[in-house]
């Protein structure tokens, strides 16, 4: 019993000692102690490379019984202790710091406008493109489009993100062919309209990737597209399209959801699409009217219209109301900087 108890406290000071030797070296190359935390952390999970070694070892003769039940309670007690450790050191990872959102205001002028464009079906790509076309993307003002097609998955928690590919043709996503071969037909249809839309347009990039995932977690994969592409401005579908008889019909019950959801989570602007099958007609200009209630949201109107107004073809209209109340002098001020500082890149009419 005294030498079990011995051999069960060694291994507890081997397993101390690691962590202590990883946080060591990892001070030596300047590493966070965290990430030295959870090496040591690691380095002490077992599996069954152990197990084995230790059968061998006991059919050998080299260790006990007794020392060799010790030892795989001690491992397994260990690597039982890992995960809650890890999960105290390492922190989950924060969405980016409210000072540190991507704005449509907050980004020059000139500069490359990224925008995240969700697709759930080919039908929203057109709104799409013509509101891309409306922002008025150049050499001098560029636009980078990344193309999210949306597609729902209902076999499993996790998600899969595929970039400038086909379609996943797995059935773990679709049960049956037909569906799986209509999803790749949507997805190709969705590429190839966004490559043609970079061919023929000055200054523009364009990207597409699918995203599979149920639309309960759907959300988090848009954020995290839009994280990691820098995105300044997410556009989503709205939830309702246009009917035959031309009204509004809901497409899926999980999108209104879904919207919601990335409004409340994103780190940047999102603009909602709403397509009444009002397109321009082909050659002629756009009418375009931005209305400004006040606020952060009413600002990236602005700043969007700034962009607009460099086309010639676009004729835009901003109207501006004014809500009094008590400390209303001072929202109109921090509106109206912003107003000014707009208007002053071409003659908006203001109303």
């Amino acid at each position: 019993m005294h030498s079990a108890v011995l051999l069960m406290v060694a291994a507890m000071v081997a397993a101390v000692l690691k962590v202590a030797a990883a946080v060591g070296v990892a001070g030596v190359f300047g590493m966070p102690l965290s990430d030295g935390t959870s090496i040591g952390l690691l380095l002490n999970t077992k599996g069954i490379i152990e197990l084995v070694i230790l059968n061998i070892a006991r059919n050998k003769g080299i260790m006990s019984d007794q020392s060799f039940t010790v030892l795989v309670f001690v491992s397994a007690l260990i690597t039982a202790m890992v995960s809650p450790f890890l999960g105290m050191v390492v922190k989950p990872a924060r969405r980016l710091a409210f000072y540190k959102r991507r704005t449509v205001a907050w980004a020059h002028p000139e500069s490359e406008l990224r925008v995240l464009a969700c697709v759930h079906v080919p039908r929203d790509v057109p709104p799409l493109l013509t509101l891309l076309d409306v922002v008025t993307p150049s050499s001098r003002s560029p636009v980078g489009v990344h193309a999210l097609h949306l597609i729902e998955f209902v076999g499993r928690s996790s998600a899969l993100l595929l970039i400038n590919a086909s379609a996943p043709s797995s059935s773990s996503y679709d049960a049956s062919v037909h569906g799986r071969s209509h999803t790749e037909m949507q997805f190709k249809h969705i590429s190839h309209a966004f490559v043609a839309y970079e061919e023929q347009a000055v200054g523009v990039s364009a990207r597409t990737m699918a995203a599979v995932s149920p639309y309960a977690s759907m959300h988090e994969d848009i954020t995290s597209a839009a994280e990691n592409q820098h995105s300044a401005l997410i556009l989503l579908p709205f939830h309702k399209h246009r009917s035959v008889d031309g009204g509004l019909e809901v497409s899926h019950p999980a999108i209104q959801s879904l919207n919601c959801s990335v409004q409340s989570f994103s780190p940047c602007t999102v603009g909602i699409l709403v397509d009444r099958g009002l397109a321009a007609v082909p050659g002629g200009g756009y009418r375009v009217v931005a209305l400004f209630f006040g606020g952060s949201d009413d600002r990236e109107v602005a700043a969007l219209a700034t962009r607009m107004v460099r086309n010639p073809t676009i004729d835009l209209t901003l109207l501006r109301f004014v809500h009094v109340e008590r400390d209303w002098i001072n929202r109109v001020f921090i509106d109206l900087e912003s107003l000014i500082l707009y208007m002053y890149n071409r003659g908006l009419r203001a109303g």
